[in-house]
């Protein structure tokens, strides 16, 4: 009976042993587990934290595309700028170009005119000599004047005809 008594107190210390030890391994399986959601839970801000410095990563990304595109603008607005001074150069080039070609179709217009007058000068010199010449012819035989006036009338029509072919 003694030695049941001691087997069973035995058997009672065993098994409050168990419970203990089960008691410290629920603890240490909850530890472990409290341990794990702090890792997730580390883990998660950590991604979030990645995730976040994308974002800011990206909209740092894309005002820098927006400033670049910006410039490009600006750029393009210059260029345009430019090119639309360069047209007005030109044009102001070919109205300068435009006013010398007159200018010099004006010149030339007064020299042509100049000569038609030196022409016309010269003809007149000519007349003037024909009509002395009749004139002499007239004083040396008066019989013969009017064959000698209607010759030099019909040199005078002939003289005009030209003229006028000429001048024309």
């Amino acid at each position: 009976f003694h030695l049941n008594q001691s087997h069973r107190s035995e058997v009672l210390d065993q098994s409050h042993r168990s419970e203990v030890l089960d008691q410290s391994h629920r603890s240490e399986v909850l530890d472990q587990s409290h341990r794990s959601e702090v890792l997730d839970q580390s883990r998660r801000s950590e991604v979030l934290d990645q995730s976040h410095r994308s974002e800011v990563l990206d909209q740092s990304h894309r005002s820098e595309v927006l400033d670049q595109s910006h410039r490009s603008e600006v750029l393009d607005q210059s260029r345009r700028s430019e090119i639309l001074d360069q047209s007005r150069r030109s044009e102001v080039l070919d109205q300068f170009n435009c006013s010398e070609i007159l200018d010099q179709s004006h010149r030339s217009e007064v020299l042509d005119q100049s000569h038609r007058s030196e022409i016309l000068d010269q003809s007149h010199r000519s007349e003037v000599l024909d009509q002395s010449h009749c004139s002499e012819l007239l004083v040396l035989d008066q019989s013969h004047r009017s064959e000698v006036l209607d010759q030099s009338h019909r040199s005078e029509i002939l003289d005009q005809s030209h003229r006028s072919e000429v001048l024309d």
